[in-house]
């Protein structure tokens, strides 16, 4: 009752009252009063604040104007002059003389090593290159230090180019230090020996295998190791250490081969003495590897060392041809034989005793051997 009386004495009810009213159906809700509801703010509040903005967004469109005209004219003009007459002049300081040095000179300099890269080998070729060739086999002769992995990567890049491929692969490489107590073999000795003979095998596997397996065609692996790999003496450890490794990962690596079913053969040479160089090789030793000369000079005078020196310079220079050793080689792989101990007879002795120590748990026998 007390809403109706406001509505016939003229007065206005508030929003909530309003609201509850036409809810209630006692009066229609007036269609302005609906978009204040929409809007969310009374409609006088709204209008006034709308006044406002609309004041202040017009008087900034006015005050813009004006300046607008001179930012995009004006200084557009400019702008466009200064960067045409900048990029002309860079352009012609920057693109012609430099281009000039930069595509000129180091031409140059590419072609000259390339010319002495390929003309010096031409007219150096070993006497074993030479001896290949005699028989009309196609032959690529490449500088190697297998101890190191970018000389190997090179050598495999060079053979892909000129083969097209790699079935045979022999890690034949081999220097022997100086002989000495296990405790007196200078950092230096391990290094170059290991480097040679135990990591120039482990490049050989790791770059040449993969080549192999991709290829999906008949191959074989040729490590030389020595009987050295099957037993041991004394002044040798260096040695005796790598040719033990390079057993060790042959019998590896012929099982991992045959238990994937891959088509690569592996082989390990153990032979007693052949008459090679290797007893010099000290000769082919890096400079920064070699020992001070006082250490050489103490163990020239060491009677022990001499003895050691003396038997195996006398058993290489005894020993069996390298050519032969070759032939025995070959026959092995066409026979798929792992273990070939060429010119070892006299060395199975040793190769039995250390066997027997340790399958009886004794302690080392110590026997006279012939090694490579």
């Amino acid at each position: 009752m007390k809403a109706l009386s406001w509505l016939k004495q003229g007065a206005q009810p508030t929003d909530t009252a309003a609201r509850l009213l036409a809810k209630a159906g006692i009066i229609e809700e007036p269609a302005d009063r609906k978009e204040k509801m929409k809007a969310g703010a009374p409609k006088g509040k709204v209008s006034k604040k709308k006044r406002a903005k609309d004041a202040a967004a017009e008087e900034a469109k006015a005050s813009a104007g004006a300046p607008k005209a001179a930012v995009t004219e004006e200084p557009k003009a400019e702008a466009a002059e200064e960067s045409e007459a900048n990029k002309k002049e860079p352009e012609a300081a920057v693109t012609e003389e430099p281009e000039a040095g930069v595509t000129e000179e180091p031409k140059a300099s590419k072609e000259e090593p390339e010319t002495g890269t390929t003309e010096e080998p031409a007219t150096s070729e070993e006497p074993a290159e030479k001896d290949i060739k005699a028989t009309g086999a196609s032959t690529l002769a490449v500088k190697t230090d297998v101890s190191k992995a970018g000389d190997v990567e090179a050598l495999v890049r060079k053979t892909l180019d000129a083969f097209g491929g790699v079935h045979l692969l022999c890690n034949n490489a081999g220097v022997g230090a100086r002989v000495s107590t296990a405790w007196e073999c200078t950092v230096a000795d391990w290094e170059w020996v290991l480097g040679v003979n135990l990591w120039g095998v482990i490049h050989g596997v790791h770059l040449f295998v993969p080549i192999m397996l991709e290829q999906d065609t008949e191959c074989h692996i040729v490590n030389t190791a020595s009987m050295a790999g099957l037993s041991t003496m004394t002044n040798n450890s260096p040695y005796a250490v790598t040719k033990h490794g390079v057993v060790a990962l042959s019998e590896t690596l012929y099982r991992e081969l045959e238990q994937g079913g891959y088509n690569v053969g592996v082989s390990v040479l153990c032979p007693g003495f052949v008459n090679t160089g290797i007893h010099e090789s000290a000769r082919n030793r890096p400079a920064e590897l070699q020992n001070d000369p006082a250490v050489e000079q103490r163990r020239a005078a060491d009677p022990n060392i001499q003895a050691s020196e003396q038997f195996n310079e006398q058993g290489i220079s005894q020993g069996m041809p390298p050519g032969q050793v070759a032939d025995i080689v070959f026959s092995a792989i066409r026979e798929k034989k792992f273990y070939i101990l060429a010119n070892a007879e006299d060395v199975k002795p040793v190769m039995q005793a250390r066997m027997e120590d340790i399958l009886q748990e004794r302690n080392p026998t110590t026997v006279a051997p012939g090694m490579e």
